[in-house]
């Protein structure tokens, strides 16, 4: 049984990198690698730093193009090296 190829590094987004979604949020790539039941589906696990969840979808839909809110098509998820202001706590413990 022949399979697809293996995406390029180029392809394949980066593990530990962070990438901001369209809509707005952060996550965290932590790696990529294919479905057992499906071969040809390469996807990518990665963590929401807002959530702090992990969240997975195939590397195709990761990398498509969609329309921003702005209405210009641009990547789903695009590098940065921007990261969220964490949270400030401020409650007091006494």
């Amino acid at each position: 049984m022949e399979h697809a190829a293996s995406p390029t590094a180029a392809e394949v987004p980066e593990p530990g990198r962070v990438y901001q979604h369209y809509k707005g949020d952060f996550y965290r790539v932590i790696t990529v690698g294919r479905l057992s039941e499906e071969r040809d589906t390469w996807m990518v696990a990665y963590f929401s730093l807002a959530r702090k969840c992990v969240w997975m979808r195939p590397l195709t839909m990761f990398q498509e193009t969609v329309r921003w809110p702005d209405g210009r098509m641009r990547p789903r998820f695009t590098p940065t090296s921007l990261l969220p202001r964490p949270a400030v706590i401020t409650d007091d413990i006494e």
